[in-house]
């Protein structure tokens, strides 16, 4: 018979990750707003919340990855705070901080150096309050 009948293709259900949607906002909105290279700054996601095999995550705890570890990492490179570290924990709209985030976040939070938040709004004003020279607000 012709044409030949469609194969049926088993299609796996992707599950949501809305924590990885909101961080992806985030990282477009730092790069328009702390664009790199810069001498001033330096910014990077640790990838801690990709979502791995467990003999990848496996590996990676081998290799000293430990729980957590906050999403973005902002490292004043210029002026009085050169080598100061700011650290901030991506959350979805329903998300909250783990009890290893939790612990870190009770000691940079004294020192003005850990925020979380929810959304790129957040995430501003956490670089606002730190006084990093962003080039575009929310």
């Amino acid at each position: 018979m012709w044409p030949p009948a469609p194969r049926l293709v088993k299609t796996r259900k992707r599950r949501r990750q809305p924590e990885a949607e909101v961080q992806k906002a985030m990282v477009e909105y730092l790069d328009l707003a702390l664009p790199q290279p810069s001498p001033a700054y330096w910014w990077s996601a640790t990838l801690n919340g990709v979502k791995l095999t467990p003999k990848q995550r496996g590996r990676v705890v081998e290799q000293g990855l430990r729980p957590g570890l906050y999403d973005l990492i902002f490292v004043k490179l210029r002026g009085m705070e050169a080598g100061q570290t700011y650290h901030f924990e991506v959350k979805s709209e329903t998300g909250v901080l783990t009890a290893e985030q939790k612990l870190l976040m009770d000691a940079l939070w004294p020192a003005g150096r850990g925020a979380s938040g929810k959304s790129v709004e957040n995430l501003c004003a956490a670089l606002v309050a730190w006084d990093f020279p962003i080039r575009c607000r929310v």
